[in-house]
């Protein structure tokens, strides 16, 4: 049976914190309508393991071993109506290796599962309403008009920063 399409997330959900992030974005993703398949390095909570269509754990967490000079900082940053936080440290990108094998695990068993098309939206991304209206848009003409790829750069909620927060393909 031919299916459309999947929302998959890389949930790194090491912490409480991190747990707490992801339960609004995934709140909101629901509201896409579309099943919700997350890959995950670490052990998630059963509670939310039943929200989800599809989970998969990878104990595999493949870690870079080196630094790479190109990458000396990140910024971290969180945004109120009255406040916002930044923080500038270094990054080494360790996680990229994971990153990119969960991507080739979820998107191979989605295949295996009928999926055609990949909703891939990054996992600690807080999504407003206008975006979900704007998210749900694009996704029915990239499934309608059976595009190849879509990237969504800088949407409204993240705050002016270079940020690809969903691709799909």
């Amino acid at each position: 049976m031919e299916k459309d399409a999947v929302i998959i997330f890389d949930a790194f959900l090491n912490s409480s914190l991190r747990v707490e992030v992801f339960k609004q974005t995934l709140k909101s993703a629901k509201k896409l309508g579309l099943p919700i398949m997350v890959i995950s390095n670490f052990k998630v909570p059963d509670y939310l393991t039943d929200q989800f269509d599809y989970f998969i754990y990878s104990k595999d967490n493949i870690l870079f071993t080196d630094s790479y000079d190109k990458y000396p900082s990140v910024q971290f940053f969180m945004d109120h109506p009255h406040v916002r936080y930044e923080n500038n440290t270094k990054c080494y990108q360790k996680h990229g290796l994971s990153v990119l094998s969960n991507l080739k695990a979820t998107t191979k068993f989605a295949e295996n599962l009928g999926f055609k098309k990949f909703i891939r939206i990054e996992w600690d991304f807080i999504i407003s309403d206008e975006d979900i209206d704007l998210m749900h848009e694009k996704i029915n003409d990239f499934i309608k008009n059976d595009k190849r790829a879509h990237f969504i750069l800088n949407p409204s909620n993240a705050a002016g920063l270079p940020n690809i927060a969903y691709h799909f393909w």
